[in-house]
């Protein structure tokens, strides 16, 4: 599906519970999100294990 990539990814969970990897360029776009991130104190070197819930963004979004 997706080649292999050294860039770093944020998880995120859709209001209807599906995961997905974005690259921290994409995420940066997003002003909403990145400013969420930066409040809960993330950044790219992190290790991040679990998904972040976004409330209000369903899948079909984010797969855009």
């Amino acid at each position: 599906m997706a080649e292999s990539s050294s860039k770093p990814t944020i998880k995120v969970q859709s209001s209807d519970g599906e995961v997905f990897d974005v690259d921290q360029d994409v995420i940066k776009l997003s002003n909403t999100i990145n400013t969420m991130l930066q409040d809960l104190g993330m950044d790219a070197e992190q290790d991040q294990t679990e998904a972040i819930p976004l409330q209000n963004v369903n899948a079909a979004i984010l797969k855009k």
